[in-house]
C-alpha cells in the first residue's frame, strides 16, 4: 500500500511540474506548435506512468501497414475496452496517434487548463440538458471532421470484474456521423495492476495492447451499421479470448 501512495504522489508531482512548465508556453505558441507540444507531453506522460508502475507493454498490430497509412492521413475513432485508470496513459504512451479524449464541459471553464485540453485535442461534452448535449455533440462531430482523432471507451466506465461490458451505441455516433474509420483496440492486463474495486497498484505486471484492423463504416451494410457497437465489442472480446494462452506474470 505504501508503494501505491508513493506511486500516486510521484505521478501527481510529475503532472504538477509539467503543468507549471508547459502551460505558460501555450500562451505564446500558435495552435500548430501548441498541439505538437501537447502531443510530446502526452506521450511522455503515458510512458512515465507505465515506467512508474514497472509494467512491461507488449504491442501487437493486426495490420500495421493499414494502421500507419490511415493514422497519418485521416482521423480515426479509437474504440477500446476500459479496465483501469492505467488505460489512458497506456494509449497515450504507446499508440502512435495524436489522440484526444472526451472530457466534461465544466473543465473548459478552468483558466489555462482549458487551453491545455484544447491543444491536447480533447472533446468537451455537455450533458446538463438535451439541448446542450446535442450542441456539444455536433461540435464534437465537427472536431473529427476537421481531422482530429479521438478515443472512446463505450462501456462508459471501468469494468468491475475484468470482463468487457456492454458497448453503448452513443459513442459510435462520433464515427458514424462524420463517416470516419473505427480502430478497435484491446487492452489486457491493466485490470490486474489497479482496478475499480480497490486502491492498490500491483507493480511489475505485463500489459497486452492489440491494435485491430481499421473498420471502414462506408463498407458496412445497414444491418452491420445498426449493430456496430456489438460488432466492435465482439471483435475486442475475441481478441481477449485469443489471449487466454498468454500468461500474465
Amino acid at each position: 500500500m505504501i508503494r501505491t501512495y508513493l506511486a500516486v504522489a510521484t505521478m501527481v508531482i510529475y503532472i504538477f511540474l509539467n503543468t507549471l512548465f508547459f502551460l505558460p508556453l501555450l500562451l505564446i505558441l500558435d495552435e500548430k506548435k501548441g498541439v505538437a507540444l501537447t502531443k510530446f507531453v502526452k506521450k511522455n506522460y503515458g510512458r512515465f506512468v507505465i515506467w512508474l508502475i514497472n509494467a512491461k507493454v507488449d504491442i501487437e498490430y493486426k495490420d500495421y501497414k493499414a494502421f500507419e497509412e490511415i493514422s497519418k492521413k485521416e482521423p480515426l475513432v479509437v474504440v477500446a475496452n476500459h479496465q483501469s485508470f492505467v488505460d489512458i496513459p497506456l494509449i497515450l504512451g504507446y499508440l502512435d496517434i495524436n489522440i484526444g479524449f472526451v472530457a466534461k464541459k465544466e473543465i473548459k471553464k478552468w483558466y489555462l487548463f482549458n487551453l491545455w485540453m484544447d491543444r491536447a485535442q480533447c472533446i468537451f461534452l455537455d450533458r446538463s440538458s438535451p439541448k446542450e448535449a446535442l450542441k456539444s455533440f455536433n461540435e464534437a462531430i465537427q472536431f473529427i471532421k476537421n481531422g482530429k482523432s479521438v478515443c472512446v471507451f463505450p462501456e462508459g466506465t471501468r469494468t468491475y470484474n475484468g470482463q468487457v461490458g456492454e458497448f453503448k451505441k452513443g459513442s459510435f455516433k462520433l464515427a458514424l456521423e462524420p463517416k470516419v474509420k473505427i480502430l478497435p483496440v484491446t487492452i489486457k492486463g491493466t485490470y490486474e495492476i489497479m482496478n475499480k474495486n480497490k486502491f492498490y497498484i500491483k507493480r511489475g505486471r505485463s500489459i497486452k495492447l492489440i491494435v485491430g484492423r481499421p473498420i471502414d463504416i462506408k463498407e458496412l451494410d445497414k444491418d452491420e451499421l445498426k449493430g456496430i457497437n456489438s460488432k466492435v465489442r465482439e471483435e475486442i472480446v475475441n481478441m481477449i479470448n485469443v489471449m487466454t494462452k498468454w500468461k500474465m506474470k
